[in-house]
């Protein structure tokens, strides 16, 4: 369990950030024709969701 608020910003910064890398892979296999064309993934702090232009890190 976490329980320095500063511990728990610093570890969903660090999701985003890769959650960002991950929505940029996700966007790059979709334009080769392969991968998931639908959904979400949940990451610490926001969500990895999918739009019509790409994959994106949400809130």
């Amino acid at each position: 369990m976490i329980t320095d608020m500063d511990e728990q910003r610093r570890r969903e910064a660090e999701a985003r950030e890769l959650g960002e890398q991950v929505a940029a892979l996700l966007t790059q296999i979709e334009a080769l024709g392969a991968g998931p064309a639908i959904g979400d993934i949940t990451i610490p702090g926001a969500r990895i969701r999918r739009f019509d232009d790409g994959w994106e890190v949400t809130n």
